[in-house]
């Protein structure tokens, strides 16, 4: 039997990329008459809606489902999330922003890994970063050392980072319902703080390096390229090291919590005070800061001497 798959649209002020996101969904080589196809926006004050509903007049027959949730206000990725994950029926939840794009062979390719892995209930797989046009992809490192590694070891390594590409997940529905979704505590961090519940409730990340996935460059929440950051994501993401991460280090790891604080407030001076931008005296500050950083230089030189990430 082929099992069910729900892929979920996250959107917000999306219209110049929604109906790509949407087209590269109906382009499928798996059948998507198995497909339920839910897009959840964050009340957008674009045309995204009204392109989703147009698109759908098209397409929406191909899919088992065809649902389009609807925000009254703007609540964050996190909730964003829930309210498609909470919806879904199908038996693997795959997840999309609504400016990326699936490969054609995206839903293909993860059934037939979990078919041939039966154990694995939470999937990532390589990705390929474009900026502009397909054509123009470069696929990114894959860190094969992290996924060959337990439930257990997967954790310990998250307390230090996330370098997960969220964008690729294909996740068991049932393995979410479990940990009760993402944390909405945290309204602009929806994927670290889930794959950090989902290895300590011991759920092992599996992954194999075949891109699925086209990542749109550009300045992200969490990738930015000419801008610092967004001062609710910094503060999303250090609240969750606070809250999540620290109690469960040892006393001995206080320079990780010391390395989380001055990444927090270079991050935030910098927003507030170089007009969040990365110009020569940001980076400046940054590299003046870094040397009362030993945890994180510590890291980096770890993580080149690893000769798994290829």
């Amino acid at each position: 039997m082929i099992p069910s798959i729900t892929v979920a649209v996250i959107a917000f002020n999306s219209e110049k990329t929604i109906e790509e996101t949407l087209n590269s969904i109906a382009a499928q080589n798996f059948p998507l008459e198995k497909v339920e196809l839910i897009i959840s926006d964050d009340h957008s004050t674009d045309g995204t809606l009204d392109i989703v509903l147009k698109w759908a007049k098209a397409h929406k027959d191909l899919f088992s489902e065809f649902i389009v949730i609807e925000s009254s206000m703007n609540h964050g990725v996190s909730a964003n999330f829930n309210r498609a994950a909470k919806k879904a029926t199908g038996d693997w939840f795959k997840v999309i922003a609504a400016d990326d794009l699936l490969k054609e062979d995206c839903l293909s390719r993860n059934i037939a890994f979990i078919k041939a892995n039966p154990d694995a209930k939470i999937v990532f797989s390589g990705m390929l970063k474009f900026f502009g046009s397909i054509e123009n992809s470069v696929e990114l490192p894959f860190d094969v050392d992290f996924f060959a590694r337990n439930a257990k070891n997967q954790n310990e390594i998250l307390k230090d980072g996330c370098h997960i590409y969220a964008p690729t997940s294909f996740i068991k529905r049932k393995s979410l319902r479990d940990v009760g979704y993402a944390d909405e505590r945290f309204p602009m961090l929806e994927d670290y703080p889930l794959w950090y519940k989902l290895t300590k409730n011991g759920e092992k990340l599996h992954a194999y390096k075949e891109p699925t996935v086209y990542y749109r460059a550009g300045d992200s929440l969490s990738q930015q390229s000419t801008r610092i950051g967004s001062i609710s994501y910094i503060s999303s993401l250090y609240s969750f090291q606070r809250t999540c991460i620290w109690p469960d280090l040892s006393k001995r790891d206080f320079l990780k919590k010391w390395d989380d604080f001055i990444l927090y407030k270079e991050k935030f001076i910098g927003i507030k005070f170089f007009r969040n931008k990365r110009e020569a005296p940001y980076k400046i500050f940054r590299g003046v800061l870094f040397i009362f950083r030993p945890h994180r230089i510590y890291t980096y030189l770890s993580r080149f001497l690893r000769k798994e990430y290829v």
